[in-house]
């Protein structure tokens, strides 16, 4: 029952995601809208986005005091040198191990990962954030943002 509702809170967030993008309200965190690779073609009817795709997950549904390893898993259909990835631990987590954020040099169609270690000090209902962000250049950025939902007991 825990996953179905980890699974549903992840579906909820990336639905939201995808459609701020729709709506031509682009990234949030870009502060503009989604843009596409100056090569790519749009078909007609159709609405831009990001290159960048960002996956958030984690290696179990732990119990609090407990450690598990959250990974941000990112991927740009273009090379994007220089992306910004963080995660972002509410309040009652902490990092154990690894790292909450990193600049990664992304080729083509090929994933790169950022991992950490965390813990949960009590049980509860907890929200993992994670982005990914490149400045392709003053009027344009790529990125995208994920929410894993997570009950701790």
């Amino acid at each position: 029952m825990k996953n179905s509702a980890i699974g549903i809170g992840i579906l909820i967030a990336a639905v939201i995601g995808v459609a701020l993008i729709i709506a031509g309200m682009g990234n949030p965190l870009a502060g503009g809208n989604a843009i596409v690779h100056p090569n790519a073609t749009v078909s007609p009817g159709t609405q831009p986005s990001t290159p960048i795709t960002l996956s958030l997950g984690i290696s179990k549904v732990p119990a609090a005091g407990e450690d598990a390893i959250v990974s941000a898993r990112v991927m740009s259909i273009y090379d994007a040198p220089g992306t910004s990835v963080s995660i972002m631990l509410p309040a009652g987590a902490e990092l154990v191990a690894g790292s909450l954020s990193g600049t990664l040099d992304l080729k083509a169609n090929e994933a790169a990962c950022l991992n950490a270690t965390i813990r949960f000090s009590q049980p509860g209902s907890y929200q993992v954030q994670a982005t990914a962000r490149k400045v392709v250049s003053q009027d344009a950025v790529w990125g995208d943002l994920k929410v894993l939902f997570i009950t701790v007991g």
